[in-house]
C-alpha cells in the first residue's frame, strides 16, 4: 500500500520537476512507446480489482503519451488525478489483503507501470 502511494507521489513529482518550459511542444512523439507499457494486464479474481487495474493501465498509457508529446496541460490535468488513484489503491489493497497471490501480482504490475512512467518522464 505504501509502495503504491509512494510510486504515485514520485510520478507526480516527476511531472512537476521534469518540465522546464510551459509551452506545449511535439518535438519527439516517439519518446515513449505507449504500446510497450503493458503487453498484458494481469487477471485478478476480484472484479473490482480487475476494473481498477484496467482503468489504471489506461491512465498510465495516457500519462506516458502526454509525456511523449510534452503536453504540459494534459500532464498537469493527469497529475491532479494521482491523489484519487492513491485513495483507490488503498481500497484495492484492503480487498487484496486476504489474497496474497493477487496482492503480489498487483504490486508487481503497478510497480512495472510506475517504472514506465518514470522512464517516460525522464525522456523529456
Amino acid at each position: 500500500m505504501k509502495r503504491i502511494a509512494l510510486s504515485l507521489t514520485v510520478i507526480s513529482l516527476f511531472l512537476f520537476t521534469s518540465c522546464k518550459d510551459n509551452k506545449k511542444t511535439f518535438e519527439n512523439p516517439e519518446a515513449a512507446s505507449v504500446a510497450a507499457i503493458s503487453k498484458e494486464v494481469p487477471v485478478f479474481s476480484d472484479p473490482d480489482v480487475q476494473k481498477y487495474v484496467e482503468e489504471y493501465d489506461a491512465y498510465v498509457k495516457e500519462l506516458v503519451a502526454a509525456a511523449a508529446d510534452k503536453d504540459l496541460v494534459k500532464l498537469t490535468f493527469l497529475s491532479q488525478k494521482s491523489q484519487e488513484w492513491t485513495e483507490r489503491s488503498v481500497e484495492i489493497n484492503q480487498k487484496l489483503a486476504s489474497n496474497p497471490e493477487d496482492m503480489k501480482k498487483f504490486h508487481d504490475y503497478v510497480g512495472r507501470l510506475s517504472q514506465e512512467v518514470s522512464k517516460a518522464m525522464s525522456a523529456q
